[in-house]
């Protein structure tokens, strides 16, 4: 075999990178409080599970499952956004 050279040039492209300090970060977060776990354990105590026994298959009670768990889950528990700055420490 013989070696192959290929022209091809190598492209680059320089962006300028800003100082991002008084940039706001967002950060995607749930919250964990204790009222919060409080209306999650409710929630789920007033959930009907008769649907869970109906089916048959195991997959498809799982499946029935997790979309209650995780409905309530993510009611409780909502994603916020939190916006923030670094400050600058010199």
């Amino acid at each position: 075999m013989g070696l192959v050279l290929l022209n091809h040039y190598v492209q680059a492209l320089f962006l300028p990178f800003q100082n991002c300090s008084n940039t706001p970060h967002r950060i995607k977060s749930r919250q964990f409080k204790e009222g919060n776990i409080w209306e999650f354990f409710c929630l789920l105590s007033q959930v009907s599970w008769r649907q869970m026994y109906v089916e048959s298959d195991v997959n498809a009670k799982f499946e029935v499952f997790i979309y209650i768990f995780l409905y309530y889950y993510d009611t409780a528990f909502a994603i916020r956004t939190v916006y923030w700055r670094e400050s600058e420490e010199t």
